[in-house]
């Protein structure tokens, strides 16, 4: 009972978040420009995404997506540990 629970849980929890057309992510482990161009580059290689931006005081990523488009937070995440980094939290 509880697993599926946690599978309804997070299933919902991601049909929500994958609806945005703005979608913010904490990223660590960045450090230089070429850090934040890893993690840019990675993401807007998804056909989905409109452009990405990154805050280098906080790590905070700012993905905007295209009109009607969805990104799940697995491919997020896949793309910053693809690039070298982690994700620390979404926002």
């Amino acid at each position: 009972m509880k697993k599926i629970i946690l599978l309804l849980f997070l299933t919902f929890s991601l049909a929500i978040f994958a609806d945005s057309k703005k979608i913010e992510v904490f990223v660590s482990g960045m450090a230089c420009p070429d850090c934040f161009a890893k993690v840019k580059g990675n993401i807007t290689k998804y056909p989905q995404v409109e452009s990405a931006d990154i805050n280098p005081d906080n790590g905070l990523c700012t993905i905007i997506l295209k009109e009607g488009k969805k990104l799940s937070q697995k491919s997020i995440m896949k793309a910053v540990t693809k690039a070298g980094f982690e994700v620390k939290s979404f926002k």
